[in-house]
């Protein structure tokens, strides 16, 4: 890579604040301050940053002060890959002639996991359906009664498994976004994250 012109390109907001201090307040006094040098995602260089005052300073305008900035114990490092998001879920869901909650459309979120919920569309096979349908007990008794029930509402954090593959396992944030009562099909929005 090309060499930047701004130590802004390599440092942190934190470090640079840190850079500025030492070259502000050198006063002939030998120190180094810890920082970390990253240009780009893959890789960083955890590193002491001294000013020389051995060597001559580079050339510069008459009006500004340079100073020779040394590298030390530079010791390289990859960057930690960043966790991926899941994402959210939307599953509409509705009881099947057998009384079986079953994923009728679903959207969103992880390829992988989405292509395996149509895979197999029993909510029963996935997530604890009974403890779903208590949190959803509120909003059944509302609409017996002919009233409104605020939306969305939070049901609860639950695990979505597949017994089949163990990297398809998620927590997720299941709230009901809809409930239509001439269809009795749920709208669920699931926001995933790794379990």
């Amino acid at each position: 890579r090309a060499p930047c012109s701004a130590l802004s390109e390599w440092l942190s907001n934190s470090d640079l604040c840190t850079v500025i201090s030492l070259v502000r307040n050198c006063n002939g006094v030998a120190r180094a301050v810890s920082v970390r040098l990253s240009h780009g995602e893959k890789w960083s260089y955890k590193c002491q940053l001294s000013i020389s005052h051995a060597q001559d300073p580079p050339a510069a305008p008459s009006s500004s002060n340079p100073v020779c900035l040394v590298i030390d114990g530079l010791a390289c490092r990859p960057s930690k890959p960043k966790r991926r998001q899941q994402g959210n879920v939307h599953i509409w869901a509705s009881m099947n002639d057998d009384f079986q909650l079953e994923i009728i459309r679903v959207q969103g979120g992880n390829s992988a996991f989405v292509h395996a919920l149509r895979a197999n569309p029993y909510m029963e096979s996935w997530v604890d359906v009974d403890g779903m349908m208590r949190a959803l007990a509120p909003v059944f008794e509302a609409a017996i009664a002919d009233e409104d029930y605020p939306m969305p509402h939070m049901l609860g954090m639950f695990t979505f498994a597949n017994k089949r593959s163990s990297r398809l396992r998620c927590d997720a944030h299941v709230s009901l976004v809809d409930y239509s009562v001439a269809e009795e099909i749920l709208h669920l929005c699931c926001s995933m994250k790794e379990a």
